[in-house]
């Protein structure tokens, strides 16, 4: 089969959706020797995925100054693989790219513009809301990334589940790549306390880390500790109530904000942390618990269903809304950590080979009978 991909998103986005997309890409081509491959993206060739014969490499340029930019994309890319006559396309963003090829398989990665619209501005909600009805209308498949949004995307859409995959995302290989020999300089820079809590995630409300703050404080105000808690992610929005609950209780001692950080000082502080945090509101899946997990860091979730789904018997659970029990919960991992090993566990769950090869089945299931 010739099988199109817009690549364009993991050129873009860094974390996420593009990371999600560049990981299970690199792992689809490496894998998959038998089917064609059209590869379409904008501006410079990137240089992390494989390169042969069956890959080919189409640059089309963005209209980045007209409006409609992403619909006029999408039109210009899908009057290529018609010309191509590709059998199938992989659209790992876009939502609307079905409109303009058919035989498009769609990604989906969660609803939380339209669960949560408060979190959103009217109008990305609004959009959100209509290029998923289009999609899940549209598309010749709809792939998500957990169980628990296929059931959430089959009851939204009224679709039945089978028309829907999901595919589990898999450690970053950067991070299994082994550890730094000094972490020194990682300890210097940001000056890293002894004792610390991490939590891993961009800075926005859906990620509930106003929550965590009030409950580490909480756990502070009525308990004698040296622990910090190291927040690691870059500024999405609504940030800036974090910084005002922090100065208001002029903590900034206590809780430290390290923004982004690379790949190799992230393997240190997930290495020297006491234990990690993640008290989101909604995820599609959950990436950082997963890597916290594999460096065996004992681990405290919320109680939503997708990481009940994905870390079950792994993690400590606990009411994300509930700062008294949160704190009470930080005070017992900070006596008594429970320490376990879960890292064979993860790389036994979640791998991205064998995410590529359920999508080279779901190609399969689509191709075209002579």
């Amino acid at each position: 089969m010739k099988i199109g991909i817009d690549i364009s998103p993991m050129l873009k986005d860094q974390a996420g959706i593009g990371t999600y997309a560049k990981n299970l890409t690199q792992a689809l081509l490496n894998l998959d020797k038998k089917n064609e491959y059209f590869l379409y993206y904008s501006g410079a060739k990137p240089n992390f995925l494989p390169k042969r014969k069956s890959i080919h490499w189409i640059s089309l340029p963005f209209p980045r100054h007209l409006p409609l930019k992403g619909t006029r994309w999408i039109r210009k890319v899908a009057n290529n693989a018609k010309a191509k006559e590709l059998d199938l396309f992989l659209s790992f963003s876009y939502q609307l790219f079905s409109l303009a090829f058919p035989r498009t398989i769609q990604f989906i990665y969660d609803l939380s513009p339209i669960k949560f619209p408060y979190y959103y501005s009217p109008k990305t909600s609004s959009i959100y809301k209509f290029t998923t009805r289009i999609a899940a209308n549209k598309a010749l498949h709809i792939i998500t990334i957990s169980k628990t949004i296929q059931e959430e995307l089959s009851a939204y859409a009224n679709l039945p589940e089978k028309s829907i995959s999901f595919i589990y995302p898999g450690l970053s290989n950067v991070l299994k790549d082994s550890l730094n020999k000094d972490s020194s300089k990682t300890k210097k820079k940001f000056k890293i306390p002894r004792n610390y809590i991490l939590t891993v995630s961009t800075l926005e409300p859906k990620k509930n880390i106003n929550t965590l703050i009030k409950a580490f404080l909480y756990f502070k105000k009525y308990h004698l500790s040296d622990y910090k808690l190291l927040i690691v992610g870059q500024k999405g929005w609504g940030y800036q109530e974090l910084f005002r609950t922090v100065g208001k209780e002029k903590a900034e001692r206590e809780i430290l904000f390290l923004d982004y950080v690379s790949d190799s000082e992230l393997k240190e502080l997930y290495r020297n942390a006491r234990f990690y945090i993640n008290l989101s509101k909604y995820e599609g899946f959950g990436m950082t618990p997963m890597e916290a997990l594999y460096f065996n860091i004992p681990t405290i979730l919320s109680h939503i269903p997708v990481f009940k789904e994905c870390y079950n018997g792994l993690v400590k659970f606990v009411d994300h809304q509930n700062i008294k029990q949160i704190a009470a919960v930080i005070k017992e991992y900070t006596e008594n950590p429970h320490k376990k090993s879960t890292k064979q566990t993860i790389l036994k769950l979640y791998s991205w080979e064998k995410s590529a090869l359920k999508l080279v089945k779901i190609f399969s299931k689509y191709a075209r009978k002579n």
